[in-house]
C-alpha cells in the first residue's frame, strides 16, 4: 500500500519534470526568443478560416500548403518550409541561410465557431554546420510573422465590418 507521503511525493516530482519539460521545449532563456512563434487570429467559422487565411499565405506571401488535417474539434493546415532572407540580427549570430514555416489551427467552440491560433517556425543554417536545425526567431523575425498574422486579423475581420456577419470578434480595421 502506498502511502499518502510518496503518492504527494510522486506528484511533486512529476510536476517538476513536465515544468521543466515545458521550460526546456519552448526555448525559455534563449537570445532572440523562443524556437517558434505564435499570435491569436480571432474566432469565426470554418468557412472563413480556411478561404481567408490560404487566400492570404498563398497569393500574398507565397507559403506553399502541404498538410491539411481535420475533425470534429480541430482543423489544422501548415506550409512548407519556404527560404526567405536572413534578417541582419540572425547574420549577427553568425546564421547564413533560413526556412521558415506557417501552421495555422483553429480550435472548435461552440456553434461552428473556430478560435483560429497563428504559428511559425524558422529552421536555420549556422556558419560551421552542413545541416539547418531549428533556429530561434529573433526580433525582426518576430516583426515579419507579426505582419504576416496581422495581414490575416483585419481580412477575418472585414467579414464583419463590411456587411458579412459571420465573423465573431472583429478587430478595428477599415474594408474599403
Amino acid at each position: 500500500m502506498v502511502t499518502r507521503a510518496l503518492r504527494y511525493r510522486g506528484s511533486a516530482i512529476l510536476f517538476l519534470v513536465l515544468f521543466y519539460t515545458g521550460c526546456a521545449a519552448s526555448g525559455a532563456g534563449k537570445k532572440g526568443g523562443g524556437e517558434s512563434y505564435h499570435a491569436p487570429l480571432g474566432i469565426c467559422y470554418r468557412a472563413d478560416f480556411f478561404g481567408v487565411s490560404q487566400h492570404i499565405l498563398l497569393n500574398k506571401y507565397q507559403y506553399q500548403f502541404v498538410r491539411e488535417e481535420e475533425n470534429p474539434r480541430l482543423i489544422y493546415f501548415e506550409t512548407a518550409w519556404k527560404s526567405r532572407s536572413v534578417y541582419a540580427d540572425e547574420v549577427a549570430v553568425g546564421i547564413r541561410e533560413v526556412q521558415s514555416r506557417i501552421r495555422i489551427s483553429a480550435k472548435a467552440r461552440h456553434a461552428g465557431q473556430y478560435k483560429i491560433v497563428f504559428y511559425a517556425a524558422n529552421n536555420a543554417l549556422d556558419e560551421g554546420r552542413d545541416e539547418s536545425e531549428p533556429g530561434a526567431v529573433s526580433q525582426m523575425c518576430r516583426e515579419y510573422f507579426d505582419q504576416i498574422a496581422k495581414t490575416c486579423e483585419p481580412s477575418l475581420a472585414c467579414f464583419t465590418e463590411c456587411g458579412w456577419d459571420r465573423f465573431v470578434e472583429p478587430r478595428s480595421v477599415s474594408c474599403s
